[in-house]
This record gives C-alpha cells, structure tokens and sequence, in this order.
C-alpha cells in the first residue's frame, strides 16, 4: 500500500511538472506575441542620445561605398531630403513643414548626420516663411524657370505643362508643349520633352540655347539625375525601360548603357531618380530600399544592396524607395533616406 502511494504521489509531482511546464511555454509564446505585436505597431524611435529625438517612419541608412554592406540605420521624420554641405564635410536631413492655418509658414528642421554611426549630432529648428519655389529648392526640386528666369530681354517660364520663353513685348520665341527645365548651364538649358502616345514621339533629354531654344544636343530618354556639376547625365530609355545611359552633358555623346533590372512600382511607372555620389551613381531599383551602384564614368555595376526600411510598422507597413542619396566627405558610406508609407487602402 505505502509502495502504491508513494507511486501516485510521484505520478502527480510529474503531472504538475508536466503542466508547469507546457504553461510556461505557452506564456512564453504569448509574451512573444505580444512583443512582436507591440513592435509591429509602435512608432519607431531615433537612436538613443540622438539631438531631435523622434519617433517617425522615416529612415536613414549607411552603407559601405565600396561592397554596399549596411553599416547602420537610424529613424527620422519622413519628407527630408538628404544634402552634403561641401565646405563642412556635414551631412544635413532637413525637412520643413508647413504650419496649420498659416500661410507660407513652415518649421524647418535640420538634423546634422554623423556619417560613421548614423547618430543625429545636432539639430536645429526654425521657423521661415517659404512661398513654393524656396520650399522646394529647400526639398531638392529646384526648377530654374520657376519663378521665371531672365536674360537680357528673354524671359524663360513655366507655361501650362510645358515652358515658354518670350521678348520684352511677350511675343513668344520658342516653346515646348509638355516637359519642364532641369537646370541652367550658361546660357543654355538642360530640357526634358515629354513624349507623345498619340504620335509615338519618345521622351527626349536636350541642350538648348536658352534665348533661341535651339539645340545644342539631343538623345532619348528622360533624364534622371537633376542639378548642375553632374559630370555624367543619366538618361532611362523610354522605349527600354531597363537601360541606363551616361551622356556626356557637353557634348551630348552616349558614353555607356547600363541594364538595370527594376521591380515592382519602379519598373512598372518608368520614373526613377538617381543619385551622383562621388564616382557612383545610385539608382533605386524598388521597395525596402533596394539600390544599385554604378560607375559613373563606365556604367559598371559595382553593387548592389537592400538598405531596409527602418521607419517600418504594423501601421505603416509598405517599405518605400530610397529617395534621396549622399557620399560622405571622406568617401566611406553611401547615406540613403528610405520613407515607409501605409498601404494605399489605408490612405
């Protein structure tokens, strides 16, 4: 009898064990549930110590200049744009954005971007007042026509979809119906016309003569890297959307052609903006930050890499495209702003 008792009694410690246990699993698999949950749906944080500490679902990443490896990521306000002040060597994020129920006002915030650790150095905030063309030089969407650009007694503007350039009586000299003004050289324009479905005229990239409109040099495809100083123009093809090239902006010669494989919304609208950094050029390639890194003087792909979406939550959970790219002074990280959105249901 005491043999058969002490069995049971050993039976049910094993038992209690047993249950003890799978309860310990089973609050262990919940905690994690709810902690994946929990991460999934807040709003991310910068790092720890950063100036302008934030919470956002926008994002910074740093990557290797040489192999594309990601060296470190960081989380900041969506809607910045990416600069490399040349006499300090600093990266800036600066975002500005417009304040309720006053007119051309904006808060402009500009974070200094330690290129090494991906840490906000320093921060500063502002107050300006900003009509759209100073916003979006501020942003990095300089048009040089808006507001219009003078010279002499010509006058070049925005006009409906396209640009116009007229004398001092406003008699019209030339016009391009749809396209728009990249930036000045001189006394010549860098244009993009657009093409035509009805006509089956291709979009063009031009060098014009800004008094006469005349053309100094033209080639196919839409030009994607915007500013004055590129030392190469990369053009995407508007009849292969998968090719690349690299003109010369003097003489408008091809000097390379690159495939590029795009995917999803990027290869699908046929709009893409690169980025010159140093001898690279980097092109977005898709979502969650997927980029490629091309030789600007060869086209040769160098890398390529997903820099991730560091802003990315339950709530906005479609990983963007890099949209904005810088080489730091000391030509060791490619820095790369990645915004997350919501999906378009949601909007």
């Amino acid at each position: 009898m005491a043999g058969t008792a002490g069995q049971r009694s050993t039976e049910h410690d094993e038992a209690d064990r047993t249950a003890f246990a799978v309860m310990l699993v089973i609050l262990g698999l919940v905690g994690s549930m709810i902690a994946l949950a929990h991460r999934q749906t807040i709003t991310h944080a910068s790092a720890a110590g950063d100036a302008c500490p934030t919470k956002a679902h926008g994002g910074l990443v740093g990557l290797d200049a040489q192999t594309g490896a990601v060296r470190w990521s960081n989380v900041v306000p969506d809607g910045g744009s990416l600069r490399l002040d040349e006499e300090t060597g600093r990266i800036h994020h600066v975002r500005p954005a417009f304040v309720d129920g006053e007119p051309d006002t904006a808060v402009v915030v500009d974070r200094v971007v330690d290129p090494a650790t991906g840490r906000i150095s320093a921060c500063t905030s502002e107050r300006s007042q900003l009509s759209v063309a100073p916003y979006n030089n501020l942003v990095g969407d300089v048009d040089p026509v808006d507001p219009p650009l003078t010279d002499a007694d010509v006058t070049v503007q925005r006009w409906g979809a396209g640009i116009r350039a007229t004398d001092a009586t406003n008699t019209g000299i030339w016009s391009i119906d749809a396209g728009r003004a990249e930036y000045r050289v001189g006394g010549e324009l860098i244009v993009v016309e657009d093409g035509r479905d009805d006509t089956d005229r291709p979009t063009r990239t031009a060098r014009i003569d800004l008094r006469t409109g005349e053309q100094r040099w033209v080639v196919d495809g839409t030009l994607t890297n915007r500013g004055a100083g590129a030392a190469t123009l990369v053009t995407r093809s508007w009849t292969r959307p998968d090719d690349l090239s690299g003109v010369d902006p003097d003489t408008g010669d091809v000097r390379w052609t690159t495939k590029v494989r795009f995917d999803g919304d990027t290869a699908a609208d046929g709009v893409v903006d690169t980025f010159d950094v140093g001898s690279l050029v980097i092109v977005p390639t898709g979502a969650d930050g997927r980029v490629a890194a091309l030789d600007a003087r060869t086209g040769e792909l160098r890398w390529t890499a997903t820099a991730g979406t560091p802003g990315r939550n339950r709530r906005f959970s479609r990983p963007g495209e890099a949209d904005g790219a810088v080489l730091s002074a000391d030509g060791k990280t490619v820095v790369v702003s990645v915004d997350t959105w919501m999906p378009e249901a949601s909007d």
